[in-house]
């Protein structure tokens, strides 16, 4: 498997002849990327310098994170006059100074989903914080704010439905600090005493699979992964009928620069259109290591789907394959 930075080659190849066909328009803009090491923040960034490094993209690139450190692999691949790394505790105007006078596209993904299941700690609100103070800096263009929100906001009866519509109703008040952070910026208001007006998104991601999705949080698959990797039976809690809504990385991107095109997107969730049930995913993963499946003897089986209505009919990575795949960049150490 040859990467690029820690990514899959092949995988960045498959996007860029996407990119091509469909985001033309995004070829000058320039990114911002927020939370630029985390899952989706880091594919993003390491698709937009992979795109740099074949002249497939001509915009800017800028990477907002809290340790740059983590970025010192892929920045060597990256065009210097075109591509920055900014600390977040350090925003300025000057950290926006190689932008080129075109379109903005700030992709906010800085949530840290460790903070999920978090009681609120702080006094106020981090992501809105770091969003104020980016939009502040930025020069008069043209903004489109995409804020990658999470299906998680919806009131928990959502999770008994098969699908969960666009429209269901969110949560008003949470004590999660990770849905707080959601729900804060997803309501977030930014200036008005812009010259340009700014296009506010709030997609709501659902569930992911595949390189660079940690195995250290709260996710099913993540359990089932690091277990098959330690060669222990994958045991399924809870309804192993229930439903999630996995997607692969490539697949996620090509939904996530949908939203940033000027053109309303005609959805507004981001995930699979090809349910599958967790009893399909310990299997598939228990074939990939082989390992047993063990389901202990439960009385309490509740519907705990998590499964998006509004997103797009396309066809998406084969789910055994994306396995596969992910379970050799996993043995590479990553």
């Amino acid at each position: 498997m040859r990467l690029f930075g820690v990514l899959p080659e092949d995988d960045l190849e498959t996007l860029a002849a996407s990119f091509s066909a469909n985001f033309r328009e995004l070829k000058d803009v320039n990114f911002i990327v927020v939370g630029a090491t985390g899952f989706l923040g880091k594919w993003i960034s390491t698709f937009l310098v992979f795109l740099q490094s074949n002249s497939m993209f001509s915009g800017t690139l800028t990477m907002v994170v809290r340790d740059p450190k983590k970025l010192n692999e892929l920045i060597q691949s990256a065009k210097a006059e075109k591509c920055r790394v900014v600390f977040s505790d350090a925003i300025s105007k000057e950290s926006f100074s190689h932008l080129q006078e075109s379109r903005t596209i700030i992709i906010f993904a800085a949530t840290n989903t460790s903070s999920s299941g978090v009681e609120i700690q702080s006094g106020h609100n981090k992501g809105t914080f770091l969003a104020e103070r980016i939009v502040a800096a930025l020069p008069s263009v043209p903004i489109t704010f995409v804020h990658l929100s999470s299906g998680g906001v919806y009131l928990p009866e959502s999770r008994q439905l098969e699908k969960i519509p666009a429209n269901f109703q969110a949560q008003t008040s949470t004590k999660d600090e990770y849905l707080s952070e959601k729900l804060a910026l997803e309501h977030w208001k930014p200036p008005q005493n812009r010259k340009e007006p700014i296009i506010l998104r709030n997609p709501r991601l659902f569930a992911f699979y595949g390189p660079g999705l940690q195995l250290d949080r709260h996710f099913a698959i993540a359990e089932f992964m690091r277990r098959g990797l330690e060669t222990k039976t994958i045991l399924i809690k809870g309804n192993p009928s229930n439903l999630r809504s996995y997607l692969y990385p490539t697949d996620a991107i090509n939904q996530i620069f949908e939203q940033c095109l000027v053109s309303e997107p005609f959805y507004s969730q981001v995930g699979s259109c090809n349910p599958t049930s967790i009893l399909s995913v310990a299997h598939v993963i228990a074939q990939e290591f082989g390992v047993e499946v063990e389901i202990p003897i439960s009385t309490e089986l509740s519907w705990d789907n998590y499964v998006p209505q509004d997103v797009p009919e396309n066809e998406e990575k084969n789910f055994i394959s994306g396995i596969s795949l992910w379970s050799n960049w996993l043995k590479l150490g990553f």
